[in-house]
């Protein structure tokens, strides 16, 4: 029994010693061209981003079984995968919690103006502003109590901001698909829900329906004291349409934890934007000693579930 990692150094933690004898191989990058060469005679799979298609399986008989560290599996081509005999099984409600919580962070921050408050203050911007013993410095928001936010992606993070949400008393608006024709009981139109919300929050997958469906015609249907959160796939937005809306005040504010390119380009024009209603955080709402430990575990069950003959979470 072979077992190769792809890509160690996208994983977040190191593997334990497996309970069961195999060859075990750990690569930190997988180029392109290396894909073929490093998987030689492995039996199972592991891997983060490489891209593994139906060139790579065709030459690669001993491969039976293929995992990622993470829920999205968009670099493998599944059904070439299944075509060529091979298992492939992605990781589950790992990281709920911190993904929520990021998100939450992210509202709080923006609408209560966390971060230009303390850069005021540190400034000096308190003393030279103050009336008595306070200074608003920034325009206030309304209150997150009593505030609509509308969900695009009710899986389980959407389900789980729900019950968070509604906790602090948000009324929450579920969207359906974008351009559906039937909305389904307890969903709403998309463009219902994009322009009756205060708190707008993405975690839908990225394909070929979803690929910027944030653009320049919803951010004109906003309300002007919207907020934008993406804490699902970088694609999801139109980051040029949306530095445009920051600009010319189409919403209030924006927080971002993925963007279509990672990590952006220096010249990236939202690295470049002094506005401060942008958040921005690097791919991180998943990271918390909990979620980490159970990426690692979720991947282990995996590989041993499938060689059990009991494979879980099979997404082909």
């Amino acid at each position: 029994m072979k077992i190769v990692v792809l890509d160690k150094e996208n994983f977040l933690s190191d593997f334990p010693t497996m309970k069961f004898d195999c060859g075990w191989t750990e690569h930190d990058h997988t180029a392109p061209e290396d894909v073929i060469k490093n998987l030689e005679r492995a039996d199972i799979a592991i891997v983060h981003k490489t891209v593994l298609q139906d060139i790579h399986f065709r030459q690669l008989p001993s491969l039976k079984m293929i995992t990622t560290n993470s829920t999205g599996y968009n670099t493998i081509d599944v059904a070439a995968a299944r075509q060529n005999g091979i298992t492939v099984c992605n990781i589950q409600d790992w990281c709920t919690n911190s993904v929520i919580e990021h998100i939450l962070s992210f509202i709080f921050s923006l609408k209560r103006n966390i971060i230009p408050y303390h850069l005021g203050v540190t400034r000096g911007d308190w003393k030279k502003q103050g009336k008595g013993s306070y200074a608003i410095m920034h325009k206030p928001y309304n209150e997150i109590s009593g505030s609509k936010m509308g969900i695009f992606g009710y899986g389980v993070l959407g389900k789980h901001l729900e019950q968070k949400a509604s906790a602090l008393g948000i009324n929450i608006l579920i969207s359906d698909r974008k351009g559906a024709s039937l909305i389904r009981p307890g969903y709403h139109p998309f463009d219902e829900v994009i322009a009756q919300s205060d708190i707008i929050v993405l975690l839908s997958p990225l394909n070929e329906h979803t690929y910027k469906m944030i653009a320049e015609k919803e951010f004109k249907h906003m309300q002007s004291g919207a907020i934008l959160i993406n804490c699902g796939r970088g694609g999801l937005v139109d980051e040029q349409d949306l530095l445009r809306a920051l600009k010319e005040h189409m919403i209030s504010g924006a927080a971002l934890d993925v963007m279509e390119q990672e990590p952006p380009d220096d010249h990236h024009p939202l690295l470049n934007y002094n506005g401060n209603n942008l958040l921005l955080s690097s791919h991180v709402a998943f990271a918390s000693h909990e979620s980490i430990a159970a990426n690692t575990d979720q991947i282990i069950a995996n590989i041993t579930g499938f060689l059990a003959g009991l494979p879980q979470n099979v997404v082909n």
